[in-house]
Formats: structure tokens, sequence, C-alpha cells
């Protein structure tokens, strides 16, 4: 079928053309006298020209613009025309265009992924901010953020403002992205204390009873969390709930031992838990010391349990600290007291075993009401002596997340900043990315971390971090 539409624009195509040659390429449209100066002339009593009409974030993505190149904005319902260096409108004064300075502009780059991306402009009166960057960002805000950044979102980020109708210049800078390494996982059943007690077994995480701050706000409520279907249970809630206590697994049985227990101070206690049964066993024994705010390095499935200082009182004095050191061995059931930890007694503090080498410290001690301690000790399982190491350079302070992945040991902050130690070279790195929300417990399997977190909003949360 001929398509006469085409054909009709063909024709004046060849007419224009011929009107060029005939007229020394002078195009009158509406007029047989074309002024000589003017390439098109165009005459009409009832029509006008409709130059290309473009909304102000349509016209800041054009690049390579010619000098002169006219656009009718219908953000700002004006016409305007690039001058080479800025957009010139013709609604604004007819007096000399003066440009405004260019902002100076901030980022927190480098950025991890998952977190968000703060660009930041100075202030100048008067301005409309106007910032461009990568993945088609556009935004008039002068502070704008980017939440939940991704790698398309690192790249140039440019700014300029736009006062009385004229622009500033560019003034740009680079956001970098690094990957975070963290996935958020199934979200944590409701019912789950702020401060569990926890063991892990069988490549499963165990998170029994707790407290809600406060000794006597607590819970028996017990879950366990499985990494490979991510998905979390409830299991027989603990026969009396723990605060402050801890716990450990030799693969068989968990062990949830010491803390606050319904509503006293401090506890020897220990609960027995049949994870094959799912059943609990009460009063199942006793440590030797009534403590809350004990740590203990608990390997997967181990016979060997170490536990650390804590508190034996709630007073605010040197007398209810320990710094002693217990080792217990599962299988012939027997405590030995193995040492006390140089620099005084604390609590909540960090025990870790890296590369077959016991390592421990941190902590609070309490000591003249509320004292961090950053001293750090390998501590030598053969002859049961401390040996110093290199200081903790975080927050001294509770410490309710540590681990050990791979050749490495790492203690969370207080603002959650996660610190790698090396016990080849004894130093301390601080890494990247910052764990997404406040951490209340974490362990460690196959290979990636898991944090127990609660946002400021008392959302619980549940990520997974891989070094």
């Amino acid at each position: 079928m001929i398509n006469m539409k085409k054909i009709h624009t063909i024709k004046f195509i060849l007419a224009l053309i011929l009107c060029l040659n005939l007229h020394s390429q002078n195009v009158g449209i509406g007029t047989n006298n074309p002024h000589p100066k003017a390439i098109v002339h165009l005459e009409d009593s009832t029509r006008g020209l409709l130059p290309t009409r473009l909304t102000s974030a349509q016209r800041d993505t054009l690049t390579n613009k010619p000098e002169g190149l006219a656009i009718y904005n219908i953000s700002t319902h004006c016409l305007e025309f690039w001058n080479g260096s800025q957009w010139i409108s013709t609604c604004a004064s007819t007096a000399p265009c003066v440009a405004p300075p260019p902002p100076a502009i901030s980022s927190n780059s480098p950025v991890c992924t998952g977190f968000s991306i703060n660009l930041t402009a100075s202030n100048i009166t008067s301005a409309t901010y106007v910032w461009t960057g990568p993945n088609g960002f556009y935004s008039t805000n002068q502070n704008p953020t980017i939440p939940n950044a991704t790698m398309a979102h690192a790249g140039t980020y440019c700014c300029r403002v736009y006062v009385a109708g004229c622009y500033s210049k560019d003034t740009c800078l680079n956001v970098t992205v690094i990957p975070s390494g963290f996935v958020l996982k199934a979200t944590p059943p409701t019912g789950l204390a702020s401060y569990p007690n926890i063991f892990t077994a069988n490549n499963k995480w165990y998170l029994v009873g707790g407290y809600n701050n406060s000794w006597c706000v607590g819970t028996t409520n017990s879950y366990v969390y499985d990494p490979t279907t991510n998905a979390w249970s409830s299991i027989a809630n603990i026969p009396a709930f723990h605060a402050a206590g801890t716990g450990f697994s030799n693969g068989t049985f968990g062990f949830i031992l010491n803390g606050a227990h319904n509503c006293d101070i401090t506890t020897n206690k220990v609960e027995r838990y049949n994870i094959s049964s799912n059943s609990w066993t009460a009063n199942f024994g006793n440590s030797l010391l009534a403590t809350h705010g004990s740590n203990t390095y608990y390997p997967e499935n181990s016979d060997t349990l170490y536990l650390i200082g804590g508190r034996t009182g709630d007073g605010c004095c040197p007398c209810d600290i320990t710094g002693n050191l217990y080792r217990y061995i599962v299988s012939t059931n027997t405590w030995t007291h193995v040492g006390t930890i140089p620099n005084g007694g604390r609590g909540h503090s960090a025990i870790l075993k890296i590369k077959g080498k016991l390592f421990m410290g941190i902590g609070n001690s309490w000591v003249g009401c509320v004292y961090g301690k950053s001293d750090w000790y390998e501590f030598n399982e053969n002859t049961n002596t401390f040996i110093a190491k290199a200081n903790y350079p975080g927050t001294p302070d509770h410490k309710y997340c540590y681990f050990t992945i791979g050749d490495f040991g790492y203690v969370v902050d207080n603002d959650r900043t996660i610190w790698r130690y090396n016990p080849d070279n004894d130093t301390w790195q601080a890494m990247p990315c910052k764990v997404p929300s406040p951490c209340y417990r974490a362990v460690a399997l196959n290979g990636k971390a898991y944090f127990y977190c609660i946002t400021t909003g008392g959302q619980r949360e549940l990520w997974e971090w891989t070094p």
C-alpha cells in the first residue's frame, strides 16, 4: 500500500531544497518575500512556532549542548537557551546574568551497599539546587539522601545552583560504593528477649530466655535459627529465665548457666537442654561461682568451656567484680579455676579462640561506677598464664557480640564498627562496613557471622555477614 503521508513528506523536503536554491538559501513560509538575512522566515496571523518542550529534569540530562540551543521549559514556563556555560531564561531580568558561586559539596563516601548515600551542599541564599548523578539520579534538594545504596549508585555526582535565572558552574565529586557483605535474613520472633542467652549446636543458633533491660522483666521464650533454611522455630521454654547468663553446647546438650535468675541478682545454676527430645532438665548442676555478665568461649559441639569474669552482686564498688577464669570439661562435669585475668575483674568481656590460641579481655569493670577496659590478652592453656597483647582500639565497654571466622577474631563496638584482630601480627583493624543495626548477640557458623540486632524503633533483625 502506498503511504501518502511519506510521499507528502518527501515532496515537502524536495520543495524546501528547491526553495533554498531559488532564494539563495532563504526559506519563506507564509510569505513569498523572506527576509534576506533569515534562513527561514515564518509569517502567519493565526499560528505560532512551537519549540521543543522539556522539564528542568529532562533539560539537565542533555549533553554536548551547542551554544544557542533553545527550549521551552515547562517546569518554569519560560523560554531558555544555552549560552555555552549555562541556561539563560527569557523570564529572568534583562540585566546581564551574573552566575552565582558554585556550591561546596561533600558526601559520606565510601558507602557500603544497603546503607544511605548522604550528599551535602553549602548554603547559598535564594538558590535552587540541582543534583545529577549515576543511575538516573536527579534531585532539587540541597542535601539529598539515597537510601539502600547499590553498586549502581557509585560514580560522579554534580551539583549546581540556580539564582535569579542564572546557573552556577557544576561542582562534582566521586562516590565510592563497596559491597558490605550484609544480607538481611528472616525476621526474629517478637517474643525473643533483648539479651538472650545463646549457644550453637549442629550448625544452628539457639537463643534462650533472657531479659529486656530489667532483672525481673525477662522471658523463658526460647528459639532456634537454622541458617540452611533461613527459618526460626520455637523450642521448649527454659524452666526459669537467666538474665545476662551464658551458654554452650557439646552437640548433644545445650547448657545455660549463671546470670540473674528469677529476679535474684546472681545464680550459679545450670539448666540443660536435650536437643533431640526438645526438653529441659532444671537445676542440672552448678558452676563454681554465682555471677552475671560472665562471658564464655563456647566452640560449637566442644567438650571444653572457658568462663571469665562477671559480677557477684549489683553494687557500684570493686568488691562485686571478679576476674576469675574457669575451665569446664563437659564429659567429666568438672570445673577448674585456672587463673585470674590481669588488670582487675570485669564483666561482659570478649573471649575468642583464634588459630588454636585463646584470647580475652576488654569489658567493663564498674570500678568507680562504670569503667571500661581496653586491655587484651592471650591465655596459654598449658601454663595457665596471660600474655599482654595490643589494646583494643574501639570503645571500652560491654561486649555482647564477638566471634571467630577463619584466622581472625572479631569484636563489634558500641557504634556497630566491626574490629578484626589478627593474632599473627597482633593488630586490630576496623572493617569498612558497620553492622546495620545495634548488635545484641552474634555467632559464627559455616564461615559467616550472624547478628541479632534491634533497631532504634524496636524492630528485631537478623543479619548475615560474609567477611
